[in-house]
């Protein structure tokens, strides 16, 4: 069961410079401005999945008062949504250009299952333990125009040298999705492939796809190292983000490591929309 433990309103500056009525022509009302979560450990009470949603109102004048839910989707792009909700909110009428932040906090067994990662090795390794939730949120609200948008981020180890960790990735466009990774950084390589670990057509074949996103880095990389980067689905005039982190570590030194070193970088995993 989902529970939403706080909404708070964060003032911020009003866009100064431009008439009422240049702005009204602009305006869209409330709109995502981010989302994103990290797993917590609550004690005798298992994982914790935290979400937390800014939303903005790009006005200068108020905004009508909104209501709205949170669901859960698989990882992926235009996937729809699987199991129950995440939580509902309510956002107040808010002064032009003013921020207004909704946190939830659902127990992960309540979640779909994270997508399914395949490493390069077995056992115990000189790898944190990666308890990110791998997969989606659809943000729908009603009123001040109202507002439908899906975030979906994903994360991975990688042993740079290993050979490629994968992550499952889902995508469903009638015409078949084109796709293409932004933002790589420089030492890792990404690929697409399909079940049988071919590399995917671009664009997909139309309708269902099921694969798996891959990434290896190369000899120059210094484990410890974070890359964010996105896998792009365009399906007709629709675009799906997958926004990505990766992390190297060493896969051939064994040692114990604390669950809490992940605690670290589920914060790097906060990333910019």
């Amino acid at each position: 069961m989902s529970r939403q433990i706080m909404n708070f309103a964060v003032a911020a500056a009003v866009l100064a410079g431009a008439s009422l009525l240049a702005t009204a022509a602009l305006a869209v009302g409330i709109t995502l401005d981010e989302l994103s979560w990290q797993t917590i450990g609550l004690e005798d009470s298992g994982a914790i999945v935290r979400f937390e949603a800014r939303f903005v109102n790009n006005n200068e004048v108020p905004s009508d008062p909104v209501v709205g839910e949170f669901r859960p989707q698989p990882f992926g792009g235009f996937v729809g949504n699987q199991g129950g909700g995440i939580g509902v909110f309510e956002i107040p009428s808010l002064p032009g250009g003013e921020t207004y932040t909704v946190i939830n906090e659902v127990p992960l067994d309540d979640l779909p299952p994270s997508a399914r990662r395949l490493l390069p090795w077995e056992g115990e390794v000189g790898c944190p333990i990666d308890d990110f939730w791998s997969g989606g949120v659809e943000a729908s609200w009603t009123g001040d125009a109202g507002g439908l948008e899906a975030v979906h981020r994903g994360s991975l180890l990688v042993c740079p040298m290993e050979g490629c960790s994968y992550i499952r990735v889902l995508a469903d466009c009638p015409d078949g999705a084109y796709w293409e990774f932004q933002d790589v950084c420089p030492g890792f390589e990404t690929g697409l492939v399909d079940n049988d670990f071919n590399e995917a057509p671009n664009p997909l074949p139309p309708g269902r796809f099921e694969g798996w996103i891959c990434v290896d880095g190369d000899r120059e990389l210094n484990f410890g190292e974070t890359c964010a980067f996105d896998l792009v689905f365009a399906c007709g005039d629709e675009t799906a983000p997958l926004h990505m982190t990766v992390l190297t570590c060493d896969c051939s030194r064994a040692t114990a490591v604390e669950p809490s070193t992940w605690g670290a970088i589920k914060q790097r995993l906060r990333l910019s929309r």
